[in-house]
C-alpha cells in the first residue's frame, strides 16, 4: 500500500515527515444488482473492504483509485485520480453497473449504479421481440 515510511531518527537538517492523508472509499453494492462485491485498488494495490468501506492512510500527493466487478470477467471498470493533502481525508464513491457491459461509476460524491436503461433495453430485446414474433405467427396462422 502507499504508506509513509516508518518514522526513524531524523538526521540533522532533515525536515520532519508530513502527516499522512487519508482516502476513504465507499463501494457498497446492492445484492439485487450485483451478486459479487466490487473490488477496489489504490495505486494498483487491492484495498481490503469491510462492509463496503475502507479508510487508507496515504502519503500526500496524487493517487489512483479504481474499481471493478469480477464475475466470469472483469466489468464495470472506473478509475479516479485523487489529490490528497497532508492531514486531509478525501471521500471516494464507487458503484458497480447493473449490466456487465457498462462502465462503473466513481466520484467524490455518492454515485448511482449505471446501466439500468441498458439492462431494460436488453430485456426488451430478449423477451419482447420473441413474444412479438410468437403473437405475429399466431395471427398469421389463423
Amino acid at each position: 500500500m502507499t504508506m509513509p515510511p516508518p518514522p526513524g531518527p531524523l538526521q540533522p537538517g532533515q525536515p520532519p515527515l508530513p502527516p499522512p492523508g487519508f482516502v476513504r472509499i465507499n463501494a457498497r453494492h446492492k445484492i439485487s444488482t450485483s451478486w459479487t462485491p466490487p473490488q477496489i485498488t489504490l495505486d494498483g494495490h487491492p484495498v481490503p473492504m469491510v462492509q463496503g468501506q475502507a479508510t487508507i492512510p496515504v502519503i500526500p500527493g496524487t493517487h489512483l483509485v479504481a474499481g471493478h466487478g469480477q464475475w466470469l470477467w472483469k466489468y464495470g471498470r472506473a478509475e479516479l485520480p485523487v489529490q490528497v493533502a497532508s492531514g486531509q481525508t478525501v471521500d471516494v464513491f464507487y458503484a458497480l453497473p447493473v449490466a456487465t457491459f457498462v462502465k462503473g461509476a466513481i466520484g467524490f460524491e455518492p454515485v448511482k449504479a449505471p446501466g439500468k436503461w441498458a439492462l431494460a433495453l436488453l430485456l426488451l430485446v430478449l423477451i419482447g421481440i420473441p413474444t412479438l414474433l410468437v403473437v405475429l405467427a399466431a395471427v398469421l396462422a389463423s
